[in-house]
């Protein structure tokens, strides 16, 4: 129930977060209030604001949900599932997915789950995922 966020904090900036938390945190909240799922990459945040026209409602930084060194990567139902790359200072969903729990049934962290996203991302991209096959015995019987 509810929902869950992820953000992610530049580390060298911590500094601004101590000199004054309450602003901090404030905009902090702004850009996941902002957020309506998955941030946008960059390049699709420009393109959503051409594409809106004279009347931009937002700029490249809310639909990005990045402002200085923080970045609101995540706000979903926590129903749902993220797949988030983190690395050169940034954050990317790469793939999302609804996984309603059901009685009997394990959830997105069991390995099962993992491997059938896994084999969901790989499909996006072109590829396909199989197990290796399982090692010969190398001993002589």
């Amino acid at each position: 129930m509810g929902f869950n966020s992820v953000v992610l904090i530049n580390n060298d900036c911590i500094s601004d977060v101590e000199r004054d938390p309450k602003s901090w945190w404030s905009r902090a909240w702004g850009a996941l209030s902002n957020l309506q799922g998955p941030a946008m990459t960059y390049e699709e945040a420009k393109k959503a604001i051409a594409e809106m026209g004279e009347k931009p409602w937002a700029s490249v930084n809310d639909l990005t949900g990045r402002f200085g060194n923080f970045q609101a990567v995540w706000n979903r139902h926590a129903d749902e599932v993220g797949l988030i790359l983190v690395g050169w200072n940034r954050a990317q969903v790469v793939l999302h997915s609804f996984h309603a729990p059901v009685r009997g049934q394990s959830g997105p962290h069991s390995e099962e789950a993992q491997v059938k996203f896994l084999k969901q991302w790989a499909d996006k991209l072109g590829y396909r995922v199989s197990k290796k096959p399982k090692p010969r015995n190398s001993k002589a019987e």
